[in-house]
């Protein structure tokens, strides 16, 4: 059976990044079946530069609809069994998709597969790839509770067969990779290597950097809801009650309680209680040990608790 993979790009105002972006896969080791993408309605000229520099891609262009409906049409495109992903302003190391290779012929079961990434703010040293020193399977909701990137858009790829099933990506403004994942994880098992052979490219326009330099929204109402918090939060919350399924339910659980909390603290930096309240509702367990600093930042007089959202700004490291 081929291991090699359709790649699907979804693009939109990329023009000063989709070239490199390219240029990456048509270097990879391994050569992709097909290259797709997927313009989302761009207005600066990205589309027009794909079909004039790298006319062999597949170029799709639709009205803007947002990334998670450029990545499923891609998909429905997509001829080859298996789906790598990579967002247009980010790229790969020259043995990602070899990689992704590897980690499908470790784990044959395996349906989500990713490597490791990293992080790059343009103007800093250039990133370098890091080998590998192992790949293992994961409990996916357990370990994405403690990091929520340990599979990212452009470091992944999925059986086209299951990411069908699911629906793939959800039509949401942000979190629909998570929400995808999530779906995934619940019935297919899931592997990764430690290996960094994709950059996520942090500059001012891009989703994390945008999300950083706002105010926190006030996102969650008083009568908060999974969905509210988050749609990989309801994918799970949901799953808690229909179970059971491949992933355990007290992973499932963890990983809930995991969003939650994250909103929690942004409740607490905007100084909602009444959003922190309806959130404390929310949560499968009332009080984990792993997430006890956050207990107590909860139970703090508002005087402290100012001393907490200065100490948290500074720190810059928002989770999401």
């Amino acid at each position: 059976m081929t291991r090699t993979f359709s790649v699907v790009i979804p693009l939109y105002n990329s023009g000063s990044y989709v070239r490199r972006c390219l240029s990456s896969v048509e270097a990879q080791t391994l050569r992709p079946h097909e290259v797709i993408v997927v313009d989302d309605g761009s207005t600066d000229g990205s589309a027009e530069l794909v079909a004039e520099e790298f006319p062999q891609i597949v170029l799709i262009r639709q009205e803007n609809q947002g990334v998670a409906a450029a990545r499923n049409r891609g998909i429905a495109q997509a001829s080859s069994d298996w789906i790598a992903f990579l967002d247009s302003d980010d790229y790969w190391f020259a043995n990602h998709l070899q990689e992704l290779a590897q980690i499908r012929s470790d784990f044959g079961d395996a349906k989500l597969v990713s490597t490791a990434f990293c992080r790059w703010i343009e103007g800093q040293e250039t990133p370098l790839a890091k080998p590998r020193t192992r790949s293992r399977r994961i409990d996916y909701f357990r370990e994405a509770a403690f990091d929520i990137g340990i599979v990212c858009s452009s470091s992944a790829a999925a059986a086209k067969e299951q990411l069908d099933k699911v629906g793939a990506f959800p039509a949401f403004g942000s979190g629909e990779d998570l929400a995808c994942w999530a779906a995934l994880a619940l019935d297919e098992p899931v592997a990764v290597s430690d290996a960094v052979t994709a950059v996520y490219v942090q500059h001012p326009t891009s989703a994390m950097a945008l999300q950083t330099a706002q105010p926190l929204p006030n996102r969650v109402a008083p009568e908060a809801t999974y969905d509210q918090v988050g749609p990989s939060t309801a994918v799970a919350a949901r799953a808690l009650a229909t179970g059971p399924h491949l992933a355990s339910s007290s992973d499932i659980s963890l990983y809930v309680d995991s969003r939650i909390n994250s909103a929690i603290r942004h409740a607490l930096l905007t100084d909602d209680r009444s959003r922190v309240d309806a959130l404390q509702r929310l949560r499968t367990q009332p009080f984990r040990s792993e997430y006890w600093t956050l207990h107590v930042a909860e139970r703090l007089p508002n005087w402290l608790l100012q001393q907490y959202r200065r100490a948290r700004r500074r720190a810059n490291h928002l989770e999401r």
